[in-house]
């Protein structure tokens, strides 16, 4: 029974050692964002302009890798996104005032990216690069226009409930030890927004579609995240020309 057991042990093994094609992770994910909402009208006003925002995101997500070369990666990541601008009127009084007034809302942020790891060989416990590309579906929720003297408003009226960004992505993974399945990143990713998500400008009225200007969301920010080998094995064999 002792040496059935000792080359069933022997057998699984030596089956883990070849079935290294496929690797598969989880992960928990954080990101802080410099974040605007940009439409072209707002430039060209000389009575407003942006300021600087954080937005932040958090969230799970699973990947898996070719060989540990190359992968997808999906993320389920809940934050908020924010635009701050600054303008100036004139009051009834004909005085001048300044303020500032800000765009948030709720989003939810599904990321389907390729990512692609690149390595020495001799230096893989060391850590590694990555650069990720890839779309991002957003789903915007509950979206107001508030002002610094305290004004507050839903504007869900004048924008879209969703719409799609490119994520550009590029950062470094290194071990947390190195019997360790955890993984650590770090990176940074930039978002752009292809649709129109409507909105208002610092004033809070709504932009003019009339003019053809496009408001979008744009973003830049720091990701950190934990991820973890999955233990499980594949041997397919097939995908040996990727080595």
């Amino acid at each position: 029974m002792k040496h059935i057991l000792i080359l069933s042990i022997i057998i699984l093994f030596s089956k883990a050692i070849n079935a290294q094609d496929i690797t598969f992770y989880v992960s928990g994910k954080g990101q802080v964002f410099g974040s605007t909402i940009i439409n072209r009208s707002i430039t060209e006003d000389e009575n407003q302009n942006y300021s600087f925002a954080l937005s932040g995101s958090g969230g799970v997500g699973g990947s898996f890798y070719f060989f540990d070369k190359i992968g997808l990666s999906v993320d389920f990541l809940i934050g908020n996104h924010k635009a701050i601008y600054n303008a100036n009127e004139i009051s009834a009084e004909d005085v001048p005032i300044d303020f500032q007034s800000a765009i948030s809302f709720k989003s939810i942020h599904i990321p389907i990216l390729l990512s692609v790891h690149a390595f020495d060989k001799q230096k893989k416990e060391e850590g590694m690069g990555y650069f990720e590309i890839g779309p991002q579906f957003n789903n915007c929720m509950l979206p107001s226009y508030t002002r610094n003297d305290g004004f507050d408003e839903s504007i869900s009226e004048w924008t879209s409930n969703s719409y799609w960004s490119g994520i550009l992505g590029f950062g470094m993974v290194n071990s947390l030890g190195r019997r360790s399945a955890f993984d650590f990143t770090l990176g940074l990713r930039i978002e752009y927004g292809f649709g129109d998500i409507g909105s208002v400008d610092a004033f809070g009225i709504p932009f003019n579609n009339n003019n053809g200007y496009k408001t979008f969301v744009l973003g830049m920010g720091l990701q950190l995240g934990v991820s973890y080998q999955l233990p499980i094995e594949t041997n397919a064999s097939w995908l040996r020309f990727l080595k």
